[in-house]
């Protein structure tokens, strides 16, 4: 039987327009395994918090961008974030929000819920940080919501050859065995929509070369099949050149007022 101790490594302050401090902590959750948190308790004594999950960036958490976190946290809600496993100061293989992704935050969740004095709190995760909330959501009755943008639904969409997601997962060499049928479907949300237990609010782009429209209309569809809340916002692609991405104000315009429907 495994021990799961946590003591604190590391504190590094984060100054923000308002010198509110934030602040990362480094937990062993495994003997040879430490896991990254941002934990800044509400100023207001506020029991909402908002936790956030990164997309697949080296620096973790510090590739949040800081003014989501200095926005809710003027709001007067706690504010939380995780490096996954193999990100930022978090140890540890990337298995793309396998087992040991999966394990590591709910026991990362654990402890920020208990610095932050909070039972219930949002999740919004940007691509594979979305994935993982929604996965998470099938293990805890304590998200109050999740808003996930740019993430996929159904892994086994992805099995051709030449698939662009695929083709990113094995190159940058995730603890994932990409031909198991097993593994796939343990990752992919359409699959366990019967264990989802929170509403979900998912934020797309237009013309994705990796996730396709198909796969997140088809979920939405099974999700709202099954009486789960689940709203869908699509953006139209520009003609700008490079990577598209939803940025700050647009997360918020689409998603704010639905997240506070569901916050104490």
């Amino acid at each position: 039987m495994k021990l799961f101790t946590f003591i604190l490594l590391s504190c590094m302050q984060l100054a923000f327009a308002n010198d509110t401090p934030f602040y990362t902590v480094q937990e062993p959750t495994y003997p040879d395994h430490s896991i990254e948190i941002l934990a800044h308790p509400s100023s207001e004594g506020s029991s909402s918090a908002i936790i956030f999950l990164h997309s697949a960036k080296d620096t973790g958490l510090h590739s949040i961008d800081s003014e989501y976190f200095q926005y809710f946290a003027d709001k007067g809600y706690g504010v939380g974030a995780i490096s996954l496993p193999g990100y930022g100061g978090s140890s540890g293989e990337k298995d793309f929000c396998g087992p040991f992704t999966i394990t590591s935050l709910n026991l990362a969740i654990d402890r920020i819920k208990k610095e932050l004095g909070v039972e219930t709190f949002v999740i919004m995760g940007f691509g594979q940080g979305g994935l993982a909330a929604i996965l998470l959501s099938t293990l805890r009755n304590d998200i109050a919501c999740i808003v996930s943008t740019n993430t996929g639904y159904n892994l086994l969409r992805h099995t051709g050859r030449g698939d662009r997601l695929l083709l990113t997962l094995q190159k940058k060499g995730y603890q994932l065995d990409t031909s198991s049928e097993e593994d796939l479907i343990a990752r992919s949300p359409l699959y366990h929509i019967p264990k989802i237990s929170s509403p979900l609010f998912l934020l797309h782009i237009e013309g994705s070369c990796i996730i396709k429209e198909a796969e997140v209309l088809e979920f939405q569809q099974a999700m709202l099949d099954a009486n789960k809340p689940c709203e869908l916002f699509i953006k139209k692609r520009t003609q700008e050149k490079g990577k598209q991405d939803f940025s700050f104000e647009e997360i918020l315009s689409e998603t704010e007022e639905w997240i506070e429907n569901f916050l104490p």
